[in-house]
């Protein structure tokens, strides 16, 4: 499930829960939401509400609670386009559903060797 390169970032957080690659899932339905690896979460803003850190879902942790396994992604809006352009992925961490800024899995979207993210509603950071 893990490749190489995701295995030396992923298996150390999943020791620290003491978990193994087995209780990793892929999908999970929370209170009606789908959550699914590929799929961001907005996590915080930066300097404006133009600067947003999103989180690319790697992994899900059900155990003993709902746990995301995600990867940091800076992003910058553009307003000609109205959307959020994601910058290089930074470090792998393990948030709780208390450490997102809005519970509602949003889509990456590829255009012209970009990784795009439209918002669908208005978050509160």
């Amino acid at each position: 499930m893990l490749d190489s390169v995701l295995s030396s970032e992923v298996t150390p957080l999943l020791a620290s829960f003491g978990l193994t690659e087995q209780e990793l899932l892929s999908e999970a339905i929370v209170r009606g939401t789908q959550y699914s690896s590929g799929s961001v979460l907005p996590l915080t803003v930066l300097s404006t509400v133009d600067d947003v850190v999103f989180g690319e879902i790697l992994f899900i942790l059900a155990v003993p609670e709902i746990r995301f396994i995600i990867r940091s992604c800076p992003a910058h809006f553009n307003p000609a386009l109205g959307c959020y352009f994601l910058h290089s992925i930074t470090n792998v961490q393990c948030l709780s559903m208390d450490d997102v800024s809005d519970y509602y899995p949003l889509s990456v979207y590829e255009f012209n060797g970009d990784s795009l993210v439209l918002l669908r509603h208005q978050v509160r950071f």
